[in-house]
């Protein structure tokens, strides 16, 4: 009981604007992203990260189906895209140092990432890779993984601003975006 009283729950809210680069694409639109976020800290340098995200860009899912008349084997493949569906996150942590490394799932896939912590943790920079087996929902298919860069500048107790990019590797989906973050432990409830 002693132990489970020291874990330290964090609870961080992310609201940001996302901006494509090319407006040819009409699986994205200019749209606020949301997640809450919780992070339950066991030692000072291991956490687990559980997120709940409201993506506008939504999953999509890949369906093949096979049909057999006699001989003749036939296949059909349908890739679905459902915007603003909920996505769901949970991941390891460990920090070294000044760098954070976390991997699991991210955003319903496997996943990994880095954060950078520097000006006495007021500045962090996160590195995100997920969803190495992606498809282009038009063409169905591989593309590369979708990245995530972002940095958040904590400017005041608890809150803080956020920039960054978003799939930058897929030219027709890359998208910038800027928002907030508000951040706040149990002992501040």
């Amino acid at each position: 009981i002693g132990r489970l009283s020291r874990i330290e729950a964090q609870i961080e809210l992310r609201s940001e604007y996302g901006v494509p680069f090319t407006r040819s694409n009409d699986e994205l639109q200019a749209s606020i992203k949301n997640t809450l976020a919780l992070r339950l800290v066991t030692q000072p340098d291991k956490y687990y990260v559980f997120e709940a995200i409201a993506d506008p860009r939504g999953k999509s899912t890949r369906t093949i189906t096979t049909t057999s008349e006699g001989n003749t084997v036939s296949k059909v493949e349908t890739n679905k895209l459902a915007f603003n569906d909920m996505k769901f996150s949970a991941q390891f942590a460990k920090r070294y140092y000044w760098i954070t490394l976390r991997f699991g799932i991210i955003e319903n896939t496997g996943g990994l990432g880095i954060n950078l912590h520097t000006l006495e943790d007021q500045l962090e920079v996160r590195f995100d890779a997920f969803d190495f087996s992606r498809r282009d929902p038009d063409k169905g298919e591989i593309i590369l993984p979708r990245l995530r860069v972002s940095a958040l500048y904590e400017f005041y107790n608890h809150l803080s601003l956020q920039v960054g990019i978003d799939d930058p590797l897929n030219h027709n989906l890359r998208t910038w975006f800027v928002g907030g973050v508000l951040r706040f432990t149990d002992k501040d409830l």
